[in-house]
């Protein structure tokens, strides 16, 4: 049996965390929905996803950026960065 995880996760590299929340979502199919937050220079961000696996991936990701000072980067949508 999966171990349960434990709501929210915070995801830090350097002096940079990304936090995700799991919260109630009834239009998704589980119910729940995972929203990544974090603070950039223009102020708080959320981005929402389905899936607690791809929010914890883009958690890390966004981490990463931040970090590296590449804010404009880290404000792109996955979207964006497939262009």
């Amino acid at each position: 049996m999966a171990k349960l995880q434990s709501w929210p996760q915070r995801v830090t590299v350097g002096n940079v965390t990304v936090t995700v929340y799991e919260v109630n979502h009834p239009s998704n199919a589980t119910g729940k929905a995972y929203v990544l937050t974090f603070r950039t220079l223009t102020g708080r961000k959320t981005i929402k996803f389905a899936n607690p696996k791809a929010a914890l991936t883009e958690a890390r990701l966004r981490a990463t950026k931040l970090q590296a000072g590449q804010v404009e980067a880290a404000e792109m949508t996955g979207g964006d960065r497939s262009e």
